[in-house]
């Protein structure tokens, strides 16, 4: 089997989008208004390709039951600030003479706004205030 890239990739024609949620039955992207349903590839990959997306357009995956949700793998989050609205706060910040520190955790997911355990297995488990750890083999 042919390894997916994780997320969308723009291609000339469009855009294939590519998704790994190993629990669910039926995956769809919305690009715009409109709806594409995912193509299961096995080994809880998910895919399609979807003509005339550009890079920019807004989408989101789209569960069984109705929730629409951002990719966990996008490279932008339109509405979620991105690098730009960083340096602004960052540069704002250190104008007041305060430090950033960012604290970047790779080994859990926080305890709120955290929706791959939508996608994927359960999670590891967890303590309170820390979120959950990520179960590794995907068991």
């Amino acid at each position: 089997m042919t390894q997916l890239r994780h997320g969308p990739e723009v291609l000339p024609d469009g855009a294939r989008f590519s998704l790994w949620a190993p629990h669910l039955e039926r995956v769809l992207v919305r690009v715009g208004e409109r709806e594409h349903e995912l193509e299961g590839r096995g080994d809880g990959w998910w895919s399609a390709h979807v003509p005339g997306v550009k890079a920019g357009d807004r989408y989101v995956h789209v569960l069984p039951d109705g929730r629409a949700l951002p990719d966990p793998a996008s490279r932008r989050q339109p509405d979620g600030g991105g690098p730009d609205a960083l340096q602004r706060f960052v540069d704002a910040a250190h104008g007041l003479g305060l430090t950033v520190c960012l604290d970047v955790v790779y080994n859990h997911l926080g305890p709120e706004g955290n929706l791959t355990v939508n996608l994927g297995p359960e999670p590891a488990g967890g303590l309170p205030g820390w979120g959950w750890a990520i179960r590794e083999g995907g068991g």
